[in-house]
């Protein structure tokens, strides 16, 4: 079954999803190999992108001023956090993966009280769900009460999930079907 002109011409060439598979597993080995490192880099781009971002929305209030007074906030804030992030990148990166492994626990908290939730509102009482309610709690806590140990473990696990993105990507590029390759070369 073919699929129409305009949906085939949204379809990213063979060559991007290579590209996207390398840039993955180089990344993940980034973070896997230096974490530290590395992390403190991808901050810094982030700093700059809320730089830029926070800067691009102030001076488009001269051009136009709707929702001007969420466009300063939005733009105030990109600043603020740009400039705190470049001028203090160490700290940072620390408070960076500090926040996202709190927020992490805090999930596994919602999610274990959920999952226990559920597990003794069943007429089975679902005994093994519950477990996973409990040690979803756990993890939960001891991320949340050990968030700078945790955020030691972020950039591993980021590697890893980089790089096995890369790899899905590298392996659907290597299986892509005859068909769609010359498709693909012929619009790109």
């Amino acid at each position: 079954m073919s699929q129409p002109p305009m949906i085939e011409s949204l379809e990213a060439p063979r060559w991007l999803v290579v590209v996207q598979g390398i840039a993955g597993v180089l990344f993940g080995l980034l973070l896997v190999t230096a974490p530290g490192a590395t992390s403190v880099v991808v901050v810094q781009i982030i700093g700059l992108y809320w730089l830029v971002v926070g800067l691009i929305a102030l001076v488009g209030l001269a051009w136009d001023r709707s929702g001007w007074g969420w466009t300063v906030i939005r733009g105030a804030l990109g600043v603020v956090a740009g400039l705190a992030i470049i001028r203090h990148p160490l700290w940072s990166t620390i408070l960076v993966g500090a926040s996202l492994v709190a927020l992490l626990g805090i999930i596994g908290i919602g999610l274990g009280i959920a999952a226990l939730v559920r597990a003794f509102s069943q007429d089975g009482r679902q005994w093994a769900s519950s477990i996973l309610g409990v040690v979803d709690i756990v993890l939960g806590l001891i991320l949340l009460f050990n968030a700078l140990i945790g955020s030691i473990a972020v950039p591993f696990l980021l590697g890893a999930i980089a790089m096995l993105g890369g790899i899905v990507a590298l392996v659907t590029a290597i299986r892509w079907p005859a068909d769609r390759a010359t498709d693909a070369s012929d619009s790109g």
